[in-house]
């Protein structure tokens, strides 16, 4: 008899078994928890027991249902398997993507030398953009595909979530080391080395000062991170970076590096249209990247 499971369903499976949460499966696949729960009880009502035993502590796979998700693991390997095969020989042309600032100088070029690797008959034409100016390519037809970070204030538009990166506070190098960690309202009462409005980081750094309802007394502004930790090794003020490209400038004893209390990310997301169907080429480096982000996590 014809089950109905689905290759979503088996997703699933195999992400709460991953991440012992309802919560963290839905963030990592891009779905709501309702949707989730939903797609739980329809795969359990499928099998004929349940899968989860639940409690305050998460989500943890029942014994006897072990066998189940390593099987769902084998059958959605071949399928990625069988999908690769496929773009390999169908996956040419041109794609136009753009790119936030901040993923060009960290995480996006080994990304991008794996991905033309595994294509070399597409071509990506590359643009740096604010994740504004991405939304808009996207709406207006000049992009295929971006890659921006949350927040975001579109929803005419569709997104994947890729990786996540730390946010950390930097300082001047000729300072006396900060005791880690420190606390966005520690942060608030220095003069502060900002982005300039319309960045994405500008606003997810915004977010978490409005978060704890403290103001950054933003001194000075830089469009790029460069810049930004430049003006903060120069004793400009203080600045909330991401941690990857911090680090190449605290091994340089330029700035020191100390981690926000409670810690604090910002979200890589993949952009692109929503209005009709994506073709083949953008399709693949959706799935690619998406496959790339979840086999690097930390």
């Amino acid at each position: 008899m014809e089950t109905g499971i689905t290759l979503t369903q088996l997703r699933i499976l195999v992400a709460i078994a991953d991440y012992g949460s309802l919560s963290q499966a839905a963030w990592h696949l891009g779905m709501t928890q309702p949707a989730l729960t939903r797609q739980v009880r329809l795969l359990e009502e499928q099998v004929g027991r349940r899968l989860f035993d639940r409690d305050a502590r998460g989500t943890r796979i029942r014994p006897d249902s072990v066998i189940l998700v390593d099987r769902a693991r084998q059958i959605l390997a071949e399928v990625e398997a069988f999908s690769d095969g496929l773009d390999r020989n169908l996956v040419q042309g041109e794609v136009r993507m753009g790119i936030v600032p901040t993923a060009a100088a960290h995480g996006f070029p080994e990304m991008y030398r794996r991905l033309v690797q595994r294509y070399p008959a597409l071509k990506i034409d590359v643009h740096e953009m604010y994740t504004a100016q991405l939304v808009e390519g996207i709406r207006h037809g000049d992009l295929d595909l971006a890659l921006g970070s949350l927040p975001m204030a579109a929803t005419d538009v569709g997104i994947s979530r890729l990786w996540s990166e730390e946010l950390v506070a930097i300082f001047p190098g000729n300072e006396v080391e900060p005791e880690p960690p420190v606390t966005i309202r520690d942060l608030a009462v220095r003069p502060f080395v900002g982005f300039t409005v319309g960045h994405g980081l500008s606003r997810r750094v915004l977010e978490l000062f409005h978060e704890q309802d403290v103001q950054p007394q933003v001194r000075y502004e830089a469009r790029g991170i460069a810049t930004v930790i430049g003006f903060v090794a120069a004793g400009l003020g203080i600045s909330v970076v991401p941690a990857p490209m911090a680090r190449i400038y605290q091994q340089a004893g330029l700035i020191h590096i100390a981690p926000l209390m409670p810690r604090a990310y910002r979200q890589m997301i993949l952009i692109y249209s929503s209005g009709h169907v994506l073709r083949n080429s953008v399709r693949a480096i959706v799935r690619f990247m998406e496959s790339e982000s979840k086999r690097t996590r930390p």
